[in-house]
């Protein structure tokens, strides 16, 4: 095919304007109003809320030159010497510029980024974000993608194992807003469709809900063993969400105790939230025993709960004996294990 000269030369002409406006864009800052007092600054400031506006002037009311994302590191050179007020809000204003654009956020969605404090401020962004509850399927979204690169960044870092930790939570937190009613709708049947090959969610039919996989937390707990965040991790592994219901039965509440708190009072028996973790185990051992009274020969039909009674007596008795919580769980599972002795023999 050929084309002509005249073609050509609009064509290539087009291209040029285009590498003058964008050159032109980046020699010279924005123009602001002349009335508005600026402070040079030279610093990095890091993007704290997702899919940001970037405008033309300090100001909401003016047009929006682009976006810039979460966890986004952006040079700062100036800002407004005083806070604006825009609505119910008073911030500074900064002049940031991206690979792609040069333009005015607002101070509200920013905070100032040093390279050697990088892990603290991912951290308090991250626990920031995971602590907000009115974030929308967008920016929960957005939170997951910032925690994965995150971790991408983060090998060797104390706070690795954290930030692991913080993936796995934002992951969940991403699917709280999926249920029944809208599983099969966009976005969230693409955001489905992205996780389900890695089978770290799975669906819960009793609540609707879609819920990470508990053996990615205990995974991730082990991969941490004898570190600090490895205690951490198991603690949330031992309260994961795993689906179903026992719907009163015996059996089941004993079976669950022993793969959620015996888990974690197992790998840790004099750790951190260990004394929490008998408290839980008890008030369990405690409806058992209620249930007991109401079902005396229960276990002449479930007979197969010895073995797990006997790993739970087992746990416990590896605990501190200083915990406040131990002597009433030591109590409760031997007077279960009498029950099951006297049903059995």
């Amino acid at each position: 095919m050929q084309m002509s000269g005249n073609y050509m030369f609009r064509a290539f002409g087009y291209v040029w304007l285009k590498l003058i406006l964008l050159a032109c864009l980046f020699s010279a800052p924005l123009a602001v109003q002349a009335d508005l007092p600026l402070i040079a600054m030279d610093g990095k400031k890091i993007v704290t809320a997702s899919t940001v506006r970037v405008r033309s002037q300090p100001s909401l009311t003016s047009s929006v030159v682009g976006h810039v994302n979460l966890g986004t590191i952006v040079p700062a050179s100036k800002r407004t010497k005083n806070k604006l007020k825009n609505g119910s809000f008073q911030h500074y204003w900064y002049l940031i510029q991206s690979p792609t654009m040069l333009g005015w956020v607002s101070g509200r969605f920013l905070t100032d980024f040093q390279a050697v404090n990088k892990a603290k401020i991912w951290f308090a962004l991250i626990k920031k974000r995971l602590d907000n509850p009115d974030l929308s399927f967008r920016d929960r979204v957005a939170l997951y993608k910032f925690t994965d690169l995150v971790v991408k960044n983060s090998q060797g870092e104390k706070l690795e194992g954290a930030f692991e930790l913080g993936k796995l939570l934002a992951l969940q937190k991403s699917f709280e807003p999926v249920n029944y009613g809208n599983h099969k709708k966009e976005p969230y049947a693409s955001w489905i469709a992205a996780h389900q090959p890695e089978k770290r969610i799975f669906l819960d039919e009793i609540s609707g809900e879609w819920l990470v996989s508990a053996m990615d937390y205990w995974t991730l707990a082990d991969k941490y063993k004898g570190q600090a965040s490895g205690d951490e991790i198991a603690w949330y592994a031992a309260n994961a969400r795993l689906g179903g219901e026992c719907e009163g039965d015996i059996a089941c509440n004993l079976e669950r105790e022993e793969v959620t708190q015996g888990e974690y009072l197992k790998r840790y028996p004099l750790g951190r939230y260990a004394n929490a973790s008998l408290k839980r185990m008890s008030n369990v051992l405690e409806y058992v025993q209620s249930t007991l009274k109401e079902q005396p020969d229960y276990f002449k039909e479930a007979s197969g709960s010895g073995k797990t009674i006997e790993s739970l007596v087992d746990i416990i008795k590896t605990t501190n004996p200083k915990l406040s919580e131990r002597p009433k769980a030591v109590e409760q599972i031997k007077a279960i294990q009498i029950d099951f002795n006297k049903a059995t023999q």
